[in-house]
């Protein structure tokens, strides 16, 4: 009688401790639930924040590439030196041209591309464009690679657009190194590389030219052929807004408001001693 009241007691007594730990074990349950949701509720407001601040972000990289595409055509900006330091007729360059004259190729194309004097026709344009070209004439080759690039008087080719954007490059042609650089960023006509981008963006924007400066600022914002560097993000964005990139400007201020004192510091320094590389 003894043996079996023991043994009922410890029954009694182990289902009391079971029912003493069921509540302890749903509690600790539902404070690691509830834990988990705080947490899974952080990580998604973090990534409606990073979602949002990407999504301004490639607004604000659209605009440098809509700017960098209106950019392109350089005829009009090149008629007005040919016209400053040439004068040109029509009659005396075509002679000029025909024996061969790369200068008067390159103004006999810009005048047809424009129809200054003659009536426009782009096949014209690229016909003389491309005898300046292959005379080794940098503007004519850059405004080639345009046309290719366009599809603009010429069957629109990628390939061909790199070719003529890289002997012009190869001659220190700062516009052309920049659309040779965008083309291995999106990889039309050659195979994307962003480090070779970043390299023709570099070489371009060492001369000054503010969008690629705007662009490389992109690429070091983001470490895309490049590794992420913030310092050097804001050198480029701060050069690009000093030469009216406005969109520059705000990526440029959108970046501060990320760095250390010390950062912003040595990159403002950069900046006041930088020089383009001629």
């Amino acid at each position: 009688m003894t043996v079996l009241t023991v043994s009922v007691q410890e029954r009694l007594d182990s289902g009391e401790r079971h029912m003493l730990t069921l509540p302890w074990l749903l509690s600790v349950a539902v404070f690691f639930l509830l834990v988990l949701l705080a947490y899974l509720l952080l990580r998604l407001r973090k990534a409606k924040h990073r979602i949002k601040s990407l999504s301004h972000r490639l607004v604000s990289h659209e605009r440098v590439e809509r700017q960098h595409l209106e950019a392109l055509e350089a005829d009009a900006t090149v008629l007005r030196q040919v016209t400053r330091t040439l004068n040109p007729k029509l009659q005396e360059w075509r002679p000029l041209a025909e024996q061969g004259n790369a200068s008067a190729q390159f103004g006999l194309g810009v005048m047809y591309a424009l129809g200054h004097g003659v009536q426009r026709d782009d096949h014209e344009a690229v016909r003389w464009y491309r005898r300046a070209a292959e005379e080794g004439h940098a503007s004519a080759q850059f405004n080639l690679g345009v046309r290719y690039d366009h599809g603009r008087g010429v069957p629109q080719d990628y390939e061909e657009a790199a070719r003529w954007f890289r002997r012009a490059a190869d001659q220190g042609h700062s516009a052309a190194q920049h659309n040779l650089g965008y083309l291995y960023d999106q990889g039309r006509g050659v195979v994307q590389d962003e480090a070779e981008a970043v390299r023709w963006f570099h070489l371009a924007a060492d001369q000054g030219y503010a969008l690629s400066q705007a662009k490389l600022g992109v690429m070091y914002m983001d470490g895309h052929g490049v590794p992420q560097d913030k310092v050097q993000a804001h050198l480029w964005f701060n050069l690009a807004g000093a030469q009216g990139l406005k969109n520059a400007t705000v990526l440029r201020d959108e970046l501060a408001q990320q760095m250390t004192p010390a950062q912003l510091a040595e990159a403002q320094r950069l900046a006041r001693e930088w020089k383009p590389k001629r």
